[in-house]
């Protein structure tokens, strides 16, 4: 839990340190980035990835020595890697939707740091208003909507203070079947929550 307006804030006031450059993954709404029209573009359009603007741009930024620049990719060839990952990662939620880390990774191979579990999940932070601010898991919430999942598992990582006082005064209710995503575990009768997307 937070106060204060960090939920407010415009995306040009909140410093960033190093991380990928914003031209490829930043924008109001995530169907506006250019990561998202990639892979809008290879899995509706069936255009290959050489051809998609976020590809070229990326290994044009890797040439001229910035790094990062999407995930941990140094070269060309890191990319297409990359590419090949998105492509085995839509395969599997084209078939199975986007699954919590636990239900698609076996016992063995998943992380039992607390942190590296989550990193694995799509992460929001819950506004004021209930708003959810995406933190991480932009991949899968692009996938999600090229595949229109109805809806995504996510972790929630900070709920605003003001937002907080909603949940507890939901929770004492407790009759009223609720319909935002971060208030069906206080519903009764309700399972996970998850995220339309």
């Amino acid at each position: 839990m937070r106060s204060g307006d960090w939920d407010c804030r415009r995306h040009e006031d909140v410093p960033h340190e190093g991380g990928p450059p914003e031209e490829l993954f930043h924008a109001d709404h995530i169907d506006d980035t250019p990561l998202f029209q990639a892979i809008y573009d290879r899995f509706r359009e069936g255009v290959p990835w050489a051809d998609t603007w976020f590809i070229n741009r990326a290994i044009e930024l890797l040439d001229a020595g910035q790094y990062p620049v999407w995930q941990d990719c140094e070269t060309e060839t890191d990319v297409y890697r990359r590419c090949e990952a998105l492509e085995s990662v839509y395969e599997n939620m084209a078939q199975n939707g986007c699954l919590h880390y636990t239900e698609r990774t076996e016992p063995i191979e998943r992380s039992f740091d607390y942190v590296g579990a989550r990193e694995q999940e799509i992460v929001v932070d819950i506004g004021r208003d209930g708003a959810p601010l995406l933190v991480s898991g932009k991949h899968r919430l692009c996938l999600a909507r090229v595949l229109k999942l109805d809806t995504v598992p996510c972790c929630v990582l900070v709920r605003h203070a003001d937002w907080m006082a909603t949940r507890r005064a939901v929770a004492e209710v407790r009759r009223r079947p609720w319909t935002h995503p971060d208030l069906l575990d206080l519903s009764p009768g309700r399972g996970r929550s998850g995220y339309h997307s």
